[in-house]
């Protein structure tokens, strides 16, 4: 199809110029059947250039301990949720932001989660509790993936050593476990279609109305913003 027709495309002009993306983790979604197809394409590409992919300061500098560290060690879907499932001294870690969250996160009995409240990812160094994760495994997860590459060599740049990284994020997990792992609610993500659900029976909904405390998860219908530091709010 035409998506397999771009991925092979851009992996040969790549190679042409000696940038190798044979190993991307190339992700297709499916489209949301309840919403217009026309309202979910994605209509432009951005291409530019970055000092980082996603940056650990928001003031321009480079964290030069974490860029010299390698990232933590990737772990797929299934041995992801064994960790989770044996319960032994491990820790979810989420790095995403908090809106993210509040429509979707994984939980499991009896496994503590660190996970700090952020704004934006920048936001990592200032607010997670780096001793508090020294002498446990660490289950760091995002919603494909990048952000972990980043997030995890910044903890062991610190001194935390068993890190996990779930391999492609929240989006692998859900097409190996649909809606009966771990991951409870949606999927929070940045296009038209905002948050994915996976297969299998309806997920739970974990966000809240800000106004009236009623289960709610829909940030596209109100389009609500706080109106001092304009970060999403459920409505």
């Amino acid at each position: 199809n035409a998506l397999e027709a771009y991925v092979e495309t851009t992996t040969r002009q790549a190679a042409a110029h000696g940038v190798d993306l044979t190993s991307v983790d190339w992700k297709y979604g499916a489209a949301d059947p309840a919403r217009p197809l026309a309202a979910q394409r994605l209509r432009g590409l951005s291409i530019k250039l970055a000092r980082e992919v996603v940056s650990l300061s928001d003031c321009g500098g480079v964290d030069d301990a974490a860029k010299r560290c390698e990232p933590a060690r990737h772990v797929d879907a299934e041995a992801f949720h064994e960790l989770l499932a044996r319960k032994r001294d491990v820790v979810l870690l989420d790095v995403r932001n908090v809106y993210e969250r509040r429509v979707g996160r994984f939980e499991a009995p009896g496994v503590a989660d660190a996970s700090p409240a952020l704004r934006q990812f920048s936001d990592l160094s200032r607010t997670v509790d780096v001793p508090s994760l020294k002498g446990a495994t660490v289950l760091m997860y995002c919603t494909g993936g990048v952000r972990c590459e980043r997030a995890s060599a910044y903890l062991r740049s610190r001194g935390v050593d068993d890190v996990c990284q779930l391999s492609g994020g929240i989006h692998r997990y859900q097409e190996r476990f649909g809606n009966a792992g771990f991951f409870r609610g949606k999927n929070f993500v940045f296009d038209p279609r905002m948050a994915v659900a996976g297969a299998g029976a309806p997920p739970d909904v974990v966000g809240r109305c800000r106004r009236c405390d009623r289960a709610w998860d829909d940030y596209v219908l109100r389009g609500a913003r706080c109106s001092k530091c304009r970060m999403r709010v459920l409505l």
